[in-house]
């Protein structure tokens, strides 16, 4: 009898530790404090692990916004872009000869500069300006700023030298090359004997064109008489 009693006791016990055919372990006070501690832990190690992530992120903001301000304060301003939108054309020297040939009354005048004059800016009545780009100091080539001078007189076209003027003017100066006059120390001697010679290679030049002029002259006459 008292084994009976034993063995009922025994399964009432087991029916209330079972739940749905499974057996529910006894949790100590001690497991409950560990697993809160566990649930206190976690966040702040997923903090944890996410804080570099958004550090990451800043910075990458951060330097997408200096690129940005960057590139928009090297854009160019609008004053520059309309100065490099005003670049004078230019023509060849074959180009303009066309042009003297049948237009020539449009010029206003020829601009000759530089310390060979080699330079030509071409003014039309218009106000149009572009210059001439393959001028080649040489006596004999059709490309010289002397004989594009002696074919601009065959048309009646005003031409002024610049730098020419600038050189003959220059008495006890000279012209460096940033545009400004500097004071000369060479004897009085020196000065009057360079300034000879620049008026003696400047009657050459013009002897030069008028040669060339007459040349010219002759050459339409010859094919005004093969017509």
């Amino acid at each position: 009898m008292r084994l009976l009693r034993l063995i009922a006791a025994a399964v009432l016990s087991t029916r209330e530790s079972a739940v749905c055919g499974f057996s529910v372990p006894a949790i100590s006070r001690s497991a409950l404090s560990s697993a809160s501690k566990l649930h206190a832990i976690v966040p702040n190690n997923l903090h944890d692990d996410y804080e570099p992530n958004n550090i990451t992120r800043r910075r990458s903001f951060l330097s997408n916004l200096l690129s940005a301000s960057s590139a928009i304060i090297l854009l160019p301003s609008a004053p520059d872009a309309f100065a490099a939108s005003d670049i004078i054309p230019s023509v060849t020297s074959a180009e303009f000869d066309v042009i003297l040939k049948d237009s020539a009354k449009s010029i206003l005048a020829v601009e000759l500069s530089g310390p060979k004059s080699e330079t030509a800016i071409v003014r039309l009545v218009d106000g149009t300006t572009f210059t001439i780009s393959d001028l080649v100091e040489s006596s004999t080539d059709p490309r010289s700023p002397l004989k594009l001078v002696a074919r601009c007189r065959l048309y009646k076209i005003p031409i002024k030298n610049t730098g020419l003027l600038s050189a003959v003017s220059g008495e006890g100066s000279m012209i460096s090359d940033s545009g400004r006059k500097k004071k000369s120390y060479m004897n009085p001697r020196v000065q009057e004997a360079e300034k000879k010679e620049r008026e003696k290679r400047e009657r050459m030049a013009e002897d030069e064109r008028d040669r060339l002029e007459e040349l010219y002259k002759m050459e339409g006459a010859e094919k005004g008489f093969l017509e």
